[in-house]
């Protein structure tokens, strides 16, 4: 691809991209549990994540499990639209078309044995907007979403001490 094309293709896609983010216009995975961005850990670490979830609940998580983007979903009922915008020109830069290296740029998407987010959501949009049907790795933390929402609730000062590896990239 030449100098040209990619900032033809950079400008084209980033207007096109901030006018429907803006115009409300963004899409969204259907299904969410609701829960508000506050509550949900943020998580920078994973392997500290996954062995807090094993010692703490006894739940293993798997790493570089492959899903469809668009069959995830979202526990947090909330976004902030200017984070996917800028997420969605970060990823048409830095990853292109070829997701097979999203991975590279970006953290994995932390998911639920049924396909909701635990970290990761704004990724998980702007990646939607991008592209639904691109097929990504997950990290998948082997528990359902009803009942990690369980454990949420009934552990938030748990759950506070995973907080404080705040993500970067979230």
């Amino acid at each position: 691809m030449s100098l040209f094309d990619f900032g033809r293709m950079l400008s084209f896609n980033t207007v096109t991209d901030a006018l429907n983010v803006f115009n409300e216009n963004i899409l969204v995975p259907t299904g969410n549990y609701g829960i508000s961005r506050t509550a949900m850990p943020q998580i920078s670490d994973q392997r500290k994540f996954a062995a807090f979830m094993k010692t703490k609940f006894n739940v293993d998580t798997q790493f570089k499990q492959t899903r469809r983007v668009g069959d995830i979903h979202l526990l947090q009922n909330e976004i902030n639209k200017a984070k996917i915008l800028k997420l969605m020109t970060d990823i048409r830069v830095k990853v292109g078309k070829n997701f097979s290296n999203i991975n590279d740029e970006f953290p994995p998407i932390i998911i639920t044995s049924d396909g909701y987010v635990i970290d990761g959501s704004h990724r998980l949009v702007a990646l939607f907007n991008v592209n639904r049907h691109a097929r990504i790795q997950f990290t998948v933390v082997n528990i359902k979403a009803r009942d990690f929402v369980e454990i949420l609730n009934k552990n938030r000062t748990s759950f506070g001490a995973v907080s404080k590896f705040r993500s970067i990239h979230h």
